[in-house]
C-alpha cells in the first residue's frame, strides 16, 4: 500500500465522493423515515429480502452484502423482529436464515415508491443518462475491486 499523501485531485475526488454519499443517503433516509416510519437500515434489509425468490437470506449473506459488522446486523434484526417485519430461523446446515414476514412485505411495498421518489429528487434529477451510465460503471469497478469474490446477481 502506498504511504504517500493523496494528490490534491485525489483528495478532492475522495472528499467529494464521501460528502456526496453522506448527504444524499441522509436525505433519502430522512424522507423515508418521515413518510413511512421505516429507517434506512430497515429499508435496506427489507428490500434485499423482498428481492429474493423466497424472501429469505442467510444472515451472513446480508452482512456481507451490506458491509455491516455482525453485531450491528444482529441488533438491527432484533429490532426488526420485535416489530414483526422479519423472523430468524436457525436451520441445520444453512445457518441463520432471515425471512421477511407479511408485515415486512406490506411495509416495504408501501415504502418503495416513496424511496424511488426520494432517489429521483436527491440523486437522479441532477444526472444525465450518460452520467448515470458512467456512475454505474464506476460503482461496478469499485465494488469489484474491493469485493472480488462477492456475487450480487442473486440479490438484484
Amino acid at each position: 500500500m502506498k504511504t504517500e499523501k493523496l494528490t490534491d485531485q485525489e483528495l478532492m475526488a475522495w472528499r467529494g465522493f464521501r460528502r456526496m454519499a453522506e448527504v444524499i443517503s441522509s436525505r433519502i433516509a430522512s424522507e423515508l423515515q418521515k413518510a413511512t416510519g421505516i429507517s434506512g437500515q430497515d429499508f435496506a434489509i427489507l428490500a434485499l429480502l423482498k428481492a429474493t425468490r423466497h424472501g429469505e437470506l442467510r444472515q451472513r449473506d446480508i452482512q456481507q452484502f451490506l458491509g455491516w459488522d455482525k453485531s450491528r446486523l444482529s441488533h438491527q434484526l432484533s429490532r426488526m423482529e420485535t416489530r414483526e417485519v422479519v423472523t430468524r430461523e436457525n436451520r441445520s446446515g444453512q445457518g441463520v436464515m432471515v425471512c421477511i414476514t407479511e408485515e415486512g412485505i406490506r411495509q416495504i411495498t408501501e415504502a418503495e415508491p416513496l424511496h424511488a421518489a426520494a432517489v429521483r429528487q436527491y440523486f437522479l434529477k441532477f444526472l444525465t443518462t450518460e452520467d448515470t451510465a458512467a456512475l454505474t460503471d464506476i460503482a461496478g469497478k469499485l465494488r469489484k475491486g474491493n469485493e472480488p469474490d462477492a456475487t450480487y446477481e442473486d440479490f438484484q
